[in-house]
């Protein structure tokens, strides 16, 4: 890279090519913390804006592949970039992207993909494709992963993996409305007998007792302990149900995007060949 012979030509102007060469060296060594430090030096000691950039972005690397993505994106955010081409905004952005989605803030993830020219940067496309997936964009993302696939000879299988995408199954629907209708009920049908049981009957525990009350004559008795924990119990088993729903949905996302990712690096792999 003609530009990066420049930069160090201008550091050995300035006696600091030594630097350079002892971030490189803990660099390739693997010893980031040092060589983000040597970086530091260097970008202090240059007037250079363009190789600033490049140092910067070299220093966000470090702090990357040791895993403290915080300040990867914080070394990132000062890089100018009224000084860079726009390959280089590109490669910028993505790994803005890379940071905060390895970081799980999956919207400003998004957010930097966005501003990338997918179709001049190919591999970027694997992230954005991640990145829709943990934002729960299913459909969009198969849309354009199937138009991704379409222009390679891929395994028809491959083309099938967003197949099973709709999260919420009919049965949990018909759970919450069943047990509106036989309080506990519900349970039955997320396979929790124990759950079901214990439902049914504290509600009809409690069902009985403030009927029996009404019908004895103990208004006060049936208004004041009878119907509140007969509410309690009834609208709190089906706030559980909505719960353990909810934690399902949960573990099925996980599961199926885990899935997702699992194939989409295989392609990526299959593809970079």
């Amino acid at each position: 890279m003609p530009l990066l012979f420049l930069s160090i030509n201008y550091l050995k102007a300035n006696n600091s090519d030594s630097i350079y060469e002892k971030a490189e060296k803990y660099f390739n060594k693997k010893n980031y913390t040092y060589a983000a430090l040597e970086y530091e030096r260097l970008i202090y000691l240059t007037s250079n804006e363009v190789f600033k950039n490049q140092l910067l972005l070299k220093k966000s690397y470090c702090y990357k592949l040791d895993t403290n993505y915080q300040a990867s994106i914080e070394t990132l955010s000062r890089i100018n970039f009224n000084a860079l081409n726009i390959e280089m905004q590109d490669t910028v952005l993505y790994e803005r992207s890379l940071s905060y989605y390895l970081l799980g803030d999956f919207k400003n993830a998004f957010y930097n993909l966005e501003l990338i020219n997918i179709n001049k940067m190919n591999h970027s496309i694997y992230l954005y494709l991640l990145t829709l997936n943990e934002l729960e964009r299913w459909d969009e993302a198969q849309q354009i992963f199937l138009k991704h696939i379409k222009k390679y000879d891929l395994d028809s299988s491959y083309q099938e993996i967003y197949s099973n995408i709709n999260m919420k199954e009919k049965k949990y629907n018909v759970a919450i409305v069943l047990s509106h209708v036989v309080p506990g009920f519900g349970y039955f049908i997320l396979g929790k007998p124990k759950e079901a049981f214990t439902s049914m009957l504290l509600n009809t525990l409690t069902g009985y007792y403030t009927v029996s009350s009404f019908i004895g004559g103990y208004y006060a008795t049936g208004v004041i302990i009878g119907i509140p924990f007969f509410l309690r119990f009834y609208f709190g088993g089906i706030r559980n149900l909505k719960n353990i729903i909810k934690e399902k949905e949960m573990k099925r996302k996980i599961e199926l995007n885990q899935y997702l990712k699992e194939k989409i690096i295989e392609i990526n792999f299959i593809l970079d060949k």
